[in-house]
């Protein structure tokens, strides 16, 4: 993990901008989901990306009683 040496101000309602540089770099758009991780004083954001409910695979993936399983998982079900 590299310092990008932005400084952000939490606002009133907790929130902070994400610099446009950094959307880009991650590929998140304006409406996308991310995660938030917290520890050891410090707070990781990643984009959110849907993966299988049991290998976690990103590809082929069919969605089933609100749950996300790949083609292989389907199969071997």
């Amino acid at each position: 993990m590299k310092s990008t040496g932005i400084i952000k101000r939490v606002d009133i309602l907790g929130r902070i901008s994400l610099p446009i540089d950094i959307r880009r770099d991650l590929n998140i758009d304006g409406e996308d989901d991310v995660e938030i991780f917290a520890g050891d004083d410090m707070i990781f954001i990643r984009k959110y990306i849907i993966g299988c409910a049991f290998c976690g695979s990103t590809e082929n993936l069919h969605r089933f009683k609100e749950k996300s399983i790949c083609s292989i998982c389907a199969k071997e079900l």
